[in-house]
């Protein structure tokens, strides 16, 4: 019998990258890494939960929910049945702190003659529990973040908000996007698929995610069980494109262990033009133990 608890670890992080990839330009406006003790010390000034609690929509059933999930069963639970069933549902507990991942990859545009950034060989994903659940904070760059937020609910964590931050000509643009949609749903198993939808800033983005094994991925000394899902995501709107992304996620403790992406996108800039964004990378977790 498969646990609840194990599954997809971030398996929302698959739109992660895919709602922002095309039309951003930070050409020529420099690309500065960001270090660790950097990110430690913004995880120690920023507001935390005292606890992890489940959020109050147990008895809602969000767009894309896995066939085999049933959430009016635990709504109907007795007090006393419902926080153990909660407890059960979906990503299992993520400690909070800063999280290491080897990095490669990169992305280019082909306007202005195109341009290429190389990805740090580092790269951190910042955990914290806050906002309605939790909040995970990918730095790539100073000139460029993700961040998404994500509700606890009986039938797993369900997709609030992705927020993006790209820099370029040493201008800002923070983009924030509604989403629906699981990141972890419960019962998820080899089979299992659901679909996430994001809306803002005028684009659309729908992305299927489809459980395709169980699977071990090595961190450090540790060899880690985790549930390998595909995610093939389309743009639409003001941007337009595709992406096809792999993640390994943990069924001991919800992080992501392991990722790989490629983005393909168009979009059309009021001075550039048509304009082709090109990303591909992939991140390795150095470490099950954050840093705070």
């Amino acid at each position: 019998m498969v646990s609840r608890r194990s599954g997809v670890a971030v398996a929302g992080a698959a739109v992660l990258i895919l709602v922002i990839a095309a039309g951003f330009l930070y050409l020529r406006g420099g690309s500065t890494a960001v270090s660790v003790d950097s990110a430690v010390r913004q995880f120690r000034t920023q507001p935390h939960l005292t606890t992890l609690a489940p959020s109050g929509t147990a008895a809602v059933k969000p767009a894309g929910a896995p066939r085999s999930v049933e959430t009016t069963r635990s709504a109907q639970a007795p007090a006393s049945r419902t926080a153990a069933v909660r407890a059960a549902a979906g990503r299992p507990p993520v400690p909070e702190g800063v999280y290491v991942y080897a990095t490669t990859g990169e992305d280019d545009v082909d306007v202005l003659g195109g341009s290429t950034h190389v990805y740090p060989d580092q790269t951190t994903i910042t955990v914290r529990h806050a906002g309605c659940g939790l909040i995970e904070h990918w730095d790539v760059l100073k000139e460029r973040w993700d961040e998404r937020e994500s509700c606890r609910s009986a039938a797993g964590d369900v997709l609030h908000r992705l927020s993006s931050y790209h820099e370029f000509f040493r201008h800002g643009d923070l983009k924030t996007f509604g989403c629906t949609g699981f990141t972890y749903p419960a019962g998820e198993a080899p089979g299992t698929e659901w679909t996430v939808r994001c809306d803002g800033s005028g684009t659309t983005t729908v992305t299927t995610l489809r459980a395709v094994a169980w699977e071990y991925v090595t961190v450090g000394s540790a060899r880690v069980r985790t549930l390998h899902v595909h995610a093939s995501s389309t743009i639409g709107g003001d941007q337009h494109g595709t992406s096809e992304r792999d993640v390994w996620g943990s069924s001991v403790n919800g992080l992501v262990l392991r990722e790989r992406a490629r983005v393909d996108s168009e979009s059309t800039q009021p001075v550039f033009g048509k304009t082709h964004y090109h990303e591909q990378y992939e991140i390795r977790l150095t470490s099950l133990t954050p840093q705070r």
